[in-house]
C-alpha cells in the first residue's frame, strides 16, 4: 500500500475515532456490503482497471464533495484546487479592471473565468475520488456507504447505497 492510500486510511480513521460513524452504517470491507457483488478487493480493482466495472458519481454525490475531496486529497491535490477556485474570483475582478481601464473584451473574462473553474474543479475532485477509492479498500467502502459512488458491474447491474 502507497503513501498516499495511507493517508486516505488515517483520514477515515480519524473520522472513524472521533465517533462520526456511530449513526451510519459504514463498513470497512467489501465482503461486508450487501449491495457489491464482490467478495475481494482485488478483483473490484481487476474491473475497474480493465474499464469492465465503472464507478460513477452518485447523483446526489456531489452534494459533500469538500468534505470527501478533503480526506481523498494530497497536500497538493488540495492546494491545487485552492489556487484554481481562487483564479475564479480574482479573474473577474481582473477582467472589470481591464474593461474600465483598457479597450477590448477583457469583459469576457468575467463570463469565462467562473464555467472554466468550476469544469477544472469538478475534474479533479472526479479524479482525486477515482484515485482515492481504486487504491484502497477503507476508501472504496467509504464513499459507497456514504452514497458518494455508485458502481455499474460488467452485468448492467447499478448498485448502490441509498441510506447511510
Amino acid at each position: 500500500m502507497g503513501a498516499h492510500a495511507k493517508a486516505i486510511e488515517k483520514n477515515i480513521d480519524a473520522l472513524e475515532q472521533s465517533g462520526f460513524f456511530e449513526n451510519y452504517n459504514i463498513r470497512f470491507s467489501v465482503s461486508d456490503i450487501d449491495e457489491v457483488p464482490y467478495t475481494e478487493f482485488a478483483e473490484l480493482q481487476f474491473d475497474l482497471f480493465n474499464g469492465d466495472s465503472i464507478v460513477r458519481v452518485a447523483p446526489f454525490g456531489l452534494r459533500y464533495s469538500y468534505g470527501v475531496f478533503s480526506i481523498f486529497a494530497s497536500p497538493s491535490q488540495r492546494r491545487f484546487s485552492f489556487m484554481t477556485s481562487l483564479l475564479g474570483f480574482v479573474v473577474p475582478v481582473l477582467g472589470i479592471g481591464l474593461t474600465i481601464f483598457a479597450d477590448g473584451w477583457w469583459w469576457l473574462l468575467l463570463l469565462s473565468a467562473p464555467l472554466i473553474v468550476i469544469k477544472i474543479t469538478k475534474s479533479i475532485f472526479l479524479k482525486v475520488l477515482f484515485e482515492g477509492i481504486s487504491i484502497s479498500e477503507k476508501a472504496f467502502c467509504f464513499a459507497f456507504c456514504g452514497s458518494t459512488i455508485t458502481l455499474e458491474t460488467p452485468d448492467g447491474k447499478i448498485h448502490h447505497r441509498i441510506e447511510y
